[in-house]
């Protein structure tokens, strides 16, 4: 963890710069990195030690902003154990860190839910028992995600019927895993 301040004000400076500039509509492939520099009122040399490009600027924002949404879903180690809490647990830890998401992803709502899957598989793996274990997480992961990344992740409304089908499949797959965690 940074504890320097001055590191820790800088990258702040940087990444509210940043962020700033994808809100107003810039894609990523058009930020050049003198922008950021020029509304974070830092060097680009000091941009440089801290980031290899502005790519890698956002694939760690992306990774920061997705650390900070599951950090705020107490649910989400749930999803062999209580699939309903998991599956209910996303819409206040997607709204807990919004604005960042729809500006990072914008447009782009498959490559957060692949990001999300890919992060939580990483998880779960490591703390599976048994291979029948990690496969059953690692199908209910994607199929959870998949089901709803197919809502509107855009202020809409979830589709109780689908969640519904989801906690059943979840369930469904949970009951028959044994349980020698």
């Amino acid at each position: 963890m940074v504890t320097d301040l001055r590191i820790v004000k800088t990258r702040k400076a940087i990444r509210e710069a940043f962020l700033r500039l994808r809100a107003s509509g810039v894609p990523v492939s058009k930020v050049k990195v003198k922008d950021i520099c020029d509304l974070a009122l830092v060097n680009p040399s000091t941009f440089y030690k801290h980031y290899l490009d502005v790519y890698d600027l956002n694939d760690k924002l992306e990774d920061e902003t997705i650390d900070a949404m599951l950090e705020h879903y107490p649910d989400k180690d749930k999803i062999l154990s209580d699939p309903t809490a998991f599956l209910n647990g996303w819409r206040p830890a997607i709204d807990s860190q919004i604005d960042d998401l729809r500006v990072l992803f914008a447009g782009r709502p498959e490559a957060m839910f692949r990001k999300i899957e890919s992060m939580l598989v990483e998880r779960y793996s490591a703390r599976a028992a048994n291979e029948r274990e990690r496969i059953a997480a690692v199908f209910s992961i994607a199929g959870a995600l998949h089901s709803l990344g197919l809502l509107k992740l855009e202020g809409g409304q979830s589709d109780d019927e689908i969640i519904a089908a989801v906690v059943e499949n979840l369930n469904a797959i949970a009951a028959r895993i044994p349980d020698g965690r």
